[in-house]
Formats: C-alpha cells, structure tokens, sequence
C-alpha cells in the first residue's frame, strides 16, 4: 500500500468499526527504505480515545516496570 493510500483504507476501517463500537482509534506504523511512517485515524468522542490512550500507555508502564523488577530481582 501506498502513503497516499493510507488516509482513504483507515478511514473505511474506522467506518466499518464504528458500526459496533462508539470510539474507535488506530494506530499503524510502516517501515520501509530505512524510515518509519507512522499513521492515526479514529472516530467517536475524543475524550473517550484520549482516556483509553492514556489508561493503556499508564498500563502498559506498569506491567514494563513489574517484568524488570522481576528481571533484576529473580
């Protein structure tokens, strides 16, 4: 797929998800030629997408620092 190709194939996606889920975000990243292109598209209430972006980054924060203290520790 091409850049240019990215907009108009997430937005169908987010449309398709939409039809059972009231927020919906999506984030891709692609790597090629050596450069990484990364790519966001979503829908529904932008307070919803944000507290869930926020509560999976504060997540997974934890569960890093859990699997390096165990490393350290065991």
């Amino acid at each position: 797929m091409e850049e240019h190709e990215v907009p108009k194939y997430m937005s169908r996606r987010v449309s398709e998800l939409m039809e059972h889920f009231d927020t919906v975000q999506i984030f891709t990243s692609k790597y090629k030629n050596g450069d990484t292109s990364s790519f966001s598209f979503g829908a529904g209430n932008w307070n919803a997408r944000d507290g869930q972006i926020r509560q999976w980054v504060k997540a997974n924060d934890t569960m890093i620092d859990y699997e390096m203290r165990e490393k350290l520790n065991g």
